[in-house]
């Protein structure tokens, strides 16, 4: 596993990135990035959208549907320059879920 905060430039100075969460309150954020046997977490940035993004995924490993995606899911965060803060966006994260959870499904999932 690994685990990222991003940080930016103010005036020659660190500072953490703010987040806007989907409940409104704003503060930075720890991602999570790598996978288990059944679990899995990645973070993305899409710099030509100024997005950033963290993904997660189950596999079942038990039972049925043994060795399907039982579950795939992806907040993305939009990049707001006036408030120079990521804000959740619902709309982005839904339509970036079917790609990102493609994208899991072939790089983790028997073929």
């Amino acid at each position: 596993m690994h685990f990222v905060i991003q940080s930016r430039l103010d005036n020659n100075q660190p500072v953490l990135v703010q987040f806007k969460q989907k409940d409104g309150s704003t503060e930075p954020l720890l991602f999570i990035e790598g996978a288990s046997v059944a679990n899995g977490a990645s973070i993305g940035i899409l710099s030509d959208e100024a997005v950033v993004y963290q993904g997660h995924w189950s596999i079942g490993v038990a039972g049925e549907p043994f060795g399907a995606l039982t579950d795939c899911r992806i907040e993305v965060y939009q990049w707001n320059k006036q408030n120079k803060i990521f804000e959740y966006s619902a709309e982005l994260s839904q339509a970036k879920r079917q790609d990102f959870c493609l994208d899991v499904e072939n790089k983790f999932l028997p073929q």
